[in-house]
């Protein structure tokens, strides 16, 4: 097949979860046979593309590349003509003229079998798809149930949260209008697709959750030599600052008190607004703050408990599945873990029912290292067996030919 790309991010390196499915999708299609071509629209500057082109050339074979830098747009301008179009404003914001004429020239060029359309903002381009060509929406997990659950847990205070509520009616209307306009619709979780399939049922969708990189997966990682540190590692950006600021008051203090010798390690990419947080707790000798690093299953030697306190049931949290696979004891909540099928509580994972219990349930773990090191097999056994990539090239195969078969655009 002929399959072509559409991305708002350049696929690699793979250390996000927007790159992470489209580096992957794209890898085992080239290793498969299929011919590749890619086309991205982002902010990201012409040298770090060519920097990144470079290294990525050396992995994939692409027959067809466009690159479109989308420029800086004032906020206000983007609202008004988001709510005149009744758009959302993350995909106003990748509105870009001169992109969908590249990619309309590309796609004659190419003439593709199916095209694969990166994350929700990139649906808009969907129109372009011609008769007989498939087209798969690649959206992680529908953004309108990620803003309920921001609802639901408290997320949004005051004016955000009504901006929110105002914000689901068109975010709601938005994704059942445009993605039932594709062949079929990839998401990570049943959880996401029962959603959508209830808010439209001509929505197509195919749940292929992501699986781990082959270094974490098969990396051997000795529990016995390792101190029973806490690991927290995410993007220290938004949403992720406050849910470290939350687990540090709420959790890390009384883990502290508790426990003599362990260590809170920090690990993410230092920002203007990371290093505010960090001043905070420069007198915590105890926590560790280790800004980017480039391997992350070095980051798994660093302790034996990962913390993911996402409180979400959406998409697929693709920062406990890899932990897991390098055999640490995931601590989250309940609904962290809804995407894992036939995984459970105290076997797999540790799922908390708030703020509160997590502490509780942290310090039992840590009072006794033979649970720990028996939910650490058991997590490790689990990821190995359910989140290999390479088990996934055939179903994105057969997603890319069903699309194909399936075409809307007939």
């Amino acid at each position: 097949m002929k399959l072509l790309f559409v991305c708002n991010e350049f696929p690699y390196p793979p250390d996000n979860g927007v790159r992470i499915v489209s580096f992957n999708a794209i890898r085992l299609m080239s290793k498969a046979g299929h011919n590749i071509s890619l086309a991205v629209l982002s902010s990201e500057n012409h040298s770090d593309i060519e920097s990144k082109l470079h290294s990525f050339s050396e992995l994939v074979r692409l027959e067809n590349f466009v690159f479109e830098q989308l420029k800086p747009r004032s906020k206000l301008k983007l609202m008004l003509e988001s709510l005149l179009n009744r758009e959302p404003y993350f995909v106003r914001r990748h509105n870009s003229v001169s992109f969908r004429r590249k990619l309309a020239d590309q796609i004659k060029s190419v003439q593709p079998d199916c095209i694969h359309f990166d994350i929700i903002t990139l649906s808009q381009y969907v129109d372009e798809t011609p008769v007989g060509c498939g087209s798969v929406a690649s959206i992680n997990d529908s953004y309108a149930l990620t803003v309920e659950n921001g609802l639901q847990v408290g997320q949004y205070k005051g004016l955000a949260e009504y901006y929110r509520r105002f914000q689901l009616k068109g975010i709601k209307r938005y994704e059942s209008k445009i993605l039932q306009r594709f062949s079929r619709t990839h998401l990570m979780s049943k959880v996401d697709a029962d959603y959508l399939k209830k808010l439209d049922a001509r929505i197509n969708c195919v749940v292929i959750p992501n699986g781990v990189d082959d270094e974490t997966l098969t990396r051997d990682y000795d529990i016995k030599n390792n101190q029973c540190d806490l690991i927290f590692l995410a993007k220290l950006v938004g949403e992720n600052l406050v849910s470290l600021e939350k687990f540090i008051n709420e959790v890390w203090f009384e883990i502290k008190n508790n426990s003599a010798d362990v260590i809170l390690h920090v690990v993410g990419a230092v920002t203007p607004e990371t290093e505010l947080f960090i001043h905070r707790f420069k007198d915590e000798a105890r926590i560790k703050f280790h800004g980017y690093v480039k391997n992350v299953s070095d980051v798994y030697t660093l302790g034996r408990i990962s913390v993911v306190p996402i409180n979400k049931n959406c998409g697929i949290v693709n920062k406990a599945i890899e932990a897991m696979a390098a055999g640490m004891v995931v601590v989250g909540f309940q609904k962290t873990f809804s995407a894992l099928q036939d995984a459970e509580h105290n076997k797999h994972y540790i799922a908390a029912s708030d703020y509160k219990s997590m502490a509780g349930e942290i310090n039992k773990v840590l009072s006794n290292f033979s649970q720990l090191e028996k939910i650490s097999q058991q997590a490790k056994v689990y990821a190995r067996e359910h989140f290999d990539w390479s088990s996934r090239t055939v179903d994105y195969e057969n997603m890319y030919l069903a699309a194909k078969r399936g075409s809307v655009a007939e």
